[in-house]
């Protein structure tokens, strides 16, 4: 499992890379923009913008983080949950205990 995460952690970053990449005019893996267009998109001859490299590279970035935050969950949750809910299970019985 943690193989499998970090290979797919590994994919969807680099996958947003090339897209940061595009987004400031790289053609790779083409040398034209035609060239481009027909080995990424198939057919047509429209690019898209800047803003949607950057937008679709962003989403990229956040979803390479899920498999590792899926993987610690269980540690996670573990430490952080209990000790906040300890914490708020005191201040309540303070508050409302008169002790």
């Amino acid at each position: 499992m943690t193989f499998i995460t970090i290979i797919t952690t590994i994919i969807l970053f680099s996958l947003a890379l090339v897209h940061i990449y595009r987004g400031f005019g790289g053609l790779w893996p083409g040398n034209t923009k035609q060239e481009l267009i027909g080995k990424v998109f198939g057919k047509g001859n429209q690019f898209p913008s800047p803003f949607s490299c950057f937008f679709v590279a962003l989403e990229l970035f956040l979803f390479s983080k899920l498999p590792i935050l899926w993987m610690f969950r269980f540690s996670l949750i573990k430490r952080i949950i209990p000790t906040q809910m300890n914490i708020c299970w005191m201040n309540f019985l303070r508050k409302y205990t008169n002790e």
